[in-house]
Order: structure tokens, then sequence, then C-alpha cells
């Protein structure tokens, strides 16, 4: 009996050591930072920027993968599939996550179930613009033009594509206030319309925009984040401006596939704090228009489960899909 029960602890023990000597160990060999954009992209500019800083702390190399499609949802449902062992993550965003999988008729993947967050690193923010001519100064009066006008079709709104968070923003918008717009997505870039008028309003990303706003090319009306964006001090928040439900911002963070251990999870985020304070990470990140934002691993599930939360709803009233 006494030799049963000594044979029966050490199989139990057997999962708890592995997992043990795995933290110890890790990591002993490179890692791969799965991107699901094309080089030279927002997202993969700031995975690049990043993985030196973590290599540099874990002491191995963090080689970059760039896995372009369907917005990302390609790579994030590889990783899904990668063994839990951390040393394949998904560097990656809110659309490809939280509402890219929704755009499909069966998601390949679930935002909350499939994934460990490790942490969210930083985060971009979106200003709702209009030409500079255009008789609206501020959201409410936009509202009320475009109401004046949906009978005759003069209202559209402009994204980079159907199902991205910039037609989302339109779509909410649209639902809030009944405006009956019309939605027009883009595959390149939508500045040209805008300017001209062809185009009524759009969300597009503060650091894209702020160059035309601060030189009278376009006229911001409010900003997605929860303070107003510094190099737009005037523009007030689309809280302030009445309509506090379009307030959001655009995270870009790590994941690792579900089930990877707790301890290795703790490792990697360590290294994403240890990094979120250095001034140079910071500045290279501003070059690039993203904002330094850090959130845990509990923190970032928790933010994932809201944002799907708040998409969903707005994915299946808007009938929005991949193209």
């Amino acid at each position: 009996m006494k030799n049963f029960l000594y044979v029966l602890a050490i199989i139990v023990s057997l999962p708890l050591a592995g997992r043990y000597a795995l933290a110890q160990s890790y990591p002993n060999k490179p890692l791969r930072l799965s991107v699901g954009f094309p080089a030279g992209v927002g997202t993969d500019i700031t995975a690049r920027i990043l993985a030196p800083y973590l290599a540099e702390g874990l002491g191995q190399p963090v080689i970059v993968d760039n896995k372009p499609g369907l917005g990302g949802v390609l790579s994030a449902s590889e990783v899904t599939k990668a063994a839990p062992d951390g040393y394949t993550l998904c560097f990656t965003t809110t659309s490809s996550i939280v509402t890219g999988p929704y755009l499909m008729d069966r998601p390949p993947y679930d935002p909350v179930r499939s994934f460990t967050p490790i942490g969210q690193i930083a985060e971009v923010y979106f200003a709702g613009v209009v030409p500079h001519q255009h008789p609206a100064n501020s959201l409410k009066e936009f509202a009320a033009w475009a109401k004046a006008n949906a009978n005759a079709g003069k209202v559209n709104y402009a994204s980079v594509g159907s199902g991205s968070v910039s037609h989302l923003v339109g779509a909410q918008l649209d639902q809030i206030a009944g405006l009956r717009m019309t939605h027009v997505p883009y595959k390149g870039s939508i500045v040209a319309d805008l300017m001209s008028g062809r185009i009524q309003i759009s969300f597009a990303l503060t650091s894209t925009v702020a160059p035309l706003v601060q030189s009278g090319k376009l006229k911001a009306l409010a900003v997605t984040s929860s303070a107003r964006y510094p190099d737009l001090p005037n523009v007030p928040t689309v809280r302030e401006a009445g309509y506090p439900a379009l307030e959001f911002v655009l995270w870009q963070g790590l994941l690792a596939p579900a089930e990877t251990p707790k301890e290795v999870i703790g490792r990697l985020s360590a290294e994403l704090k240890r990094i979120v304070v250095k001034a140079e990470l910071r500045e290279r990140f501003a070059k690039v228009g993203n904002v330094i934002a850090y959130r845990g691993p509990e923190e970032f599930s928790a933010l994932i489960k809201a944002d799907v939360d708040r998409w969903l709803p707005v994915i299946k009233s808007s009938g929005a899909k991949f193209e």
C-alpha cells in the first residue's frame, strides 16, 4: 500500500514538476512573434520596435514573422494551434482579435477562450473628421445636418474596409443618432475624397489626420480617447461631445495560446512591464502614432472581454463581413 501511494504521488507531481522545470529554463531558444500584417505597416512596425527590447530582457532572439491575411485573423488563428509553451506569440490588435473573427460566418477562434493574454503595450486613437468646408463644428451639429440630408443621399461615411474599426465606429454613430448614413469602404487612402467633400465624415487615426486638421485641410469634431489628444488640444472627446458610447481605443498587445503556463506568462508580462518605462521606447512609439499603455494579463483579459461585449452587437446590427 505504501509503495502504491508513493508511486501515485510521483505520478500526480509529474505535471507540476514539468511546469516548474519549464518555467525555470524558459526561454532557452528563440521566440516567434507572429504579426498578421505585411512588413512596413503600423502593427508590424510596432512589433519590430518592441522585439529587440524583449530579446534583450529574455536573453533569446525574438523573430518577427509576418503572416498577413484576413486583417490579422490568419496569424491569430495559427497561434491558437501552436504549442502553449511561450515560444510562439501573437502581436496583435483589437481588430484582429475582437472584431475580426466575427466578420466570418464561422469564427476560427474565441477571443477570450483561445488565448492567454500577456499584456497590452500600446494604443492608438481615432478622430471624427469632416471636410474643412463642412458646416458642422461639432458631432451634435453633424448629426443634425445628417438627419436633414439623409433622404437626399448626401451623407456618406468612409472607412478603411468593411468590418474595420473605423467602419464600426461610424456604424455605431449611425445607430445611436439615427442618421441613415451610407458606408463607403476604401482600400486606399480616404483623405483626398474627404478633403474634397465627396465623403462627409470618417473616423481616422489621430496620428494620420492631426497634421491635416492643424493645417486647416480637415476639421476634427471629436476624438475617441478618454482624454484630449495632445496634438489636437482644442478638439473635444466623444464624451465631451455628447456621445460617450463612441469612446474607445485600438489596442496593441501580446497574446499566447490558451493554456500557456502561468509562470511563462508571468515572465513575459514582467518583461513588458519593464520595457514600457523606457523613455526611448516611448519616443519611438510616438513617432509612429502609438501611445504607451501597459495592462497586465488580468487587466488585458478584462479589456478583451469588454471589447467583445461592446463590438459584437455593432457587428451583428451592421451586417459587416470581410470583403
